[in-house]
């Protein structure tokens, strides 16, 4: 048996089975434009890396074993089939 995944399908819509209220919010969600300037007085300005990697390395033990309980559930989901996952989470 091939180990390979399928390439997924792409299923496109047409924008006519939508109505003139969904394509409005659609449309809206995607044409927010953001601009941003930089303040003159360097406001933005990065420090310096010799000011702020001066601690050593430390580790927390206490997030170690957040991340490995939270990767333990998330190993038990990955089996499950997504449409079916999402009747239940949305």
């Amino acid at each position: 048996m091939s180990k390979c995944r399928k390439t997924p399908v792409q299923q496109l819509a047409s924008p006519t089975s939508f109505s003139p209220d969904i394509l409005a919010d659609i449309f809206e969600l995607f044409a927010k434009n953001f601009s941003y300037s930089k303040p003159l007085n360097n406001e933005w300005q990065l420090p310096d890396p010799s000011e702020i990697f001066i601690c050593d390395h430390t580790e927390f033990n206490a997030f170690l074993d957040l991340k490995n309980s939270l990767n333990e559930v998330k190993n038990l989901l990955s089996d499950k089939k997504l449409d079916e996952w999402h009747e239940h989470t949305a």
